[in-house]
Order: C-alpha cells, then sequence, then structure tokens
C-alpha cells in the first residue's frame, strides 16, 4: 500500500485514546512529519521519562521518520489565572521546559487560562517561564480563552521567546475569526509560535467541536495570513473531543495536504 505524501504538520497523540507506540503509527500512516504528546500522557510524563526511555522513544520516532514538534503543558483549569493553581502551573511548565531541552524539541505550548482584563498578577510567572525557556532555546507558546487579554499579556512580558498559542478551535469559542486574530497579533508584533489547528461550530454560546474543514474554521485563509508573516512555527493537529479521533486524524491529513504542498 503506497504511503501518502507528507505533510509538514503534526499530530497531537493524546486524544486517541491508545499507547504511543500505535498513536505513533497513527501519526506515520497519515503522513503527519511529527508529532505532539501532553505532559499528562501515561507513557509521556516527565518523570517516566528518563535517559533510558528518552532514547527509546527517539528511536522509535525515528524508524517511522516522525519528529517530535512540540511538548504540551498539562495544566489544571485554572492555569496560570487562579491563584490556586498557578503554583503548580508554573512546577508542571518548568517540567516541560526541561524535557523539551533533553529531547531537542523548540517549542512547548501553555494554556494560561480564563485571563481576565488585569493580567498584572501572572506577569512575573510568565517573565520566568520565558527566561527558563530562553535560557534552553525553547518557545514558550501561550494561549487563553480569549486573544486580547494574551495580547496584553505577552506585550506586557515582552520576552522574545514568550509568543502566541494560536488554539484555533478557542478562538472560535471566544466568537472570533482565526484569521483576523493572527492578523492582530501580527499587527501588535506578537509573531505566532504555534498552531493548532481545530475546527468548531458555535452557535449562541454553545460550541460543538467538528473534524477539520466541517466547521467555522476558514482554515485557507488562515494559512495564507500566516504566510504572509512569516510563519515557521509547528502546526499541530489536535483531534480532541472528537467520537473518533483516528478517523478525524486521517480526514485533518487529507484536507491539510492541499494547503501545505
Amino acid at each position: 500500500m503506497p504511503q501518502p505524501q507528507h505533510i509538514t504538520a503534526a499530530l497531537a497523540i493524546d486524544a486517541l485514546a491508545m499507547d504511543a507506540r500505535d498513536a505513533f503509527d497513527v501519526a506515520a500512516v497519515n503522513g503527519y512529519r511529527g508529532i505532539a504528546f501532553a505532559t499528562n500522557h501515561a507513557e509521556l510524563k516527565p518523570e517516566a521519562l528518563g535517559e533510558s526511555a528518552r532514547r527509546h522513544v527517539a528511536k522509535i520516532l525515528e524508524s517511522k521518520s516522525l519528529s517530535l514538534d512540540s511538548i504540551r503543558i498539562a495544566v489544571p483549569r485554572g492555569g496560570l489565572a487562579d491563584a490556586a493553581t498557578i503554583d503548580r502551573t508554573i512546577d508542571n511548565a518548568l517540567k516541560a521546559i526541561t524535557l523539551a531541552e533533553q529531547m531537542h524539541v523548540t517549542t512547548v505550548s501553555l494554556h494560561a487560562g480564563p485571563l481576565g482584563e488585569s493580567t498584572s498578577s501572572i506577569e512575573s510567572a510568565v517573565r520566568e517561564l520565558a527566561n527558563q525557556a530562553e535560557r534552553r532555546g525553547i518557545m514558550l507558546a501561550l494561549s487563553a480563552d480569549t486573544a486580547a487579554p494574551l495580547a496584553k499579556l505577552l506585550a506586557a512580558v515582552a520576552a522574545t521567546r514568550a509568543r502566541p498559542h494560536l488554539d484555533t478551535a478557542r478562538v472560535i469559542a471566544a466568537g472570533d475569526d482565526p484569521a483576523k486574530i493572527a492578523e492582530q497579533f501580527a499587527s501588535g508584533k506578537l509573531p505566532i509560535a504555534q498552531l493548532t489547528a481545530r475546527d468548531a461550530i458555535r452557535v449562541g454560546s454553545t460550541v460543538r467541536s467538528v473534524e477539520l474543514g466541517q466547521g467555522q474554521l476558514a482554515l485557507s485563509d488562515l494559512l495564507a495570513a500566516l504566510r504572509e508573516q512569516e510563519f515557521r512555527g509547528p502546526i499541530v493537529v489536535d483531534p480532541r473531543d472528537l467520537p473518533d479521533a483516528a478517523d478525524a486524524a486521517a480526514h485533518a491529513a487529507a484536507i491539510l495536504r492541499p494547503l501545505l504542498s
């Protein structure tokens, strides 16, 4: 059976509900060039990845012609925005940054949580994480429930290693257009560090996840906007919240292939 043409995107394997090796197979069979995983994946937690385990994972990925493009930092719901969870979020992030350095990964992504209009209380936390990332040559890609407070936070922190993570489903859930948000980040001199491609449909206050190309994400327009910005970060396909994640991953690869060729 011929292998599909590769696409310059990574598959987030956490939603596949299978062991890591089988998830790597799903990515490889569908032509993804890389994978991303979250730090709460049962087999890929930082504490489970000692030196020998890291070498083993790297060897498996190499055998399947896959790269490790991004590590997704697992955080409690409140993230950095909640005083009850900020310390745990920082600790998780620091562990992920260390793991990224050990595994030669250049991007880690972190969801800051539901930011309010004032972000001064978490600026020091983001600055600390950005400084740690910079020392290790790693980019911290930061997302939030809404784009405007995130832009304000990143502008205040003004760290070269802390940039926006554009998670398209979150943008749609907030009632915004991902392509326009990308342009707003660019106009604020905040180049996007990572794109997570997820589609959704919002009707009123209800948001439903759908397969890529079946919702309100104007993917072609978004990718065109990112090309104009000379975006070079990872593109991550995340099939979470879909009934058949493996099938959704295959469908997303088929949608992206002509757009990324």
